[in-house]
């Protein structure tokens, strides 16, 4: 029983998107490459939905997190994606 709940624990992380990205991660989403069609929006404090999609993030859980609207999300809205 322990066995099908670690892996149903693991497939729901995997499923999630969030647990897979650290905010870090989904923030500098180019990495320091300027010609990466994302680089305008990495480093700038906040993930977008366009950052977020390359993640595995659904649109659904991105909006269920984005508490103030404005279409991006703090370091402290990522966290409740997870």
């Amino acid at each position: 029983m322990k066995h099908v709940l670690a892996i149903a624990a693991l497939s729901i992380m995997a499923i999630s998107g969030a647990n897979a990205a650290s905010f870090a991660q989904a923030d500098g989403i180019a990495n320091g490459n300027q010609n990466h069609p994302l680089a305008y929006l990495s480093n700038d404090g906040q993930v977008s939905i366009k950052e977020a999609r390359q993640f595995g993030i659904s649109s659904t859980a991105f909006d269920a997190a984005d508490a103030d609207g404005n279409g991006k999300l703090s370091p402290t809205e990522f966290k409740r994606l997870g």
